[in-house]
């Protein structure tokens, strides 16, 4: 016998057949309705947010929050990776300085001949041959 489920809930015998059901028709039409009142909520609060500063978009909004934060409270600093998106660079100037003399060390090295192998080279070639066995070229040329 099979009953529809709206006749089942519609009439107060029906939800006292079966309470199992209608708790779970209860819960759902509440979870239902509270995601359409949360959601409604936040899209007034953005728009009423986004015209009262003044904004169109996200940007606007990031850069107007940036500003309204470094003036209101000059003793919070930004971080060193906002610093360097800000500026375009991907590098820290330490890093970048020592990279620069890596690369000039080795076009030395290439113009003056052959690379001498120092004592901590020595070592550090043994372990690399020692850990990766076969598989290792260091030290080969």
């Amino acid at each position: 016998m099979a009953v529809p489920l709206q006749d089942l809930l519609a009439t107060p015998a029906g939800r006292a057949a079966n309470p199992k059901l209608a708790a779970y028709m209860f819960a759902g039409r509440a979870f239902g309705t509270a995601t359409v009142l949360v959601l409604t909520g936040t899209l007034g609060a953005s728009m009423a947010v986004a015209s009262v500063l003044g904004v169109n978009n996200l940007k606007e909004f990031s850069t107007l929050m940036q500003e309204f934060t470094a003036a209101r409270f000059p003793a919070l600093k930004r971080s060193a990776a906002d610093d360097d998106d800000a500026s375009g660079s991907k590098f820290d100037k330490d890093v970048y300085e020592f990279l620069k003399e890596v690369s000039a060390d080795a076009e030395r090295e290439e113009r003056e001949g052959e690379w001498a192998e120092t004592p901590a080279h020595q070592i550090i070639g043994q372990r690399v041959r020692h850990e990766i066995g076969p598989f290792s070229r260091h030290g080969q040329n």
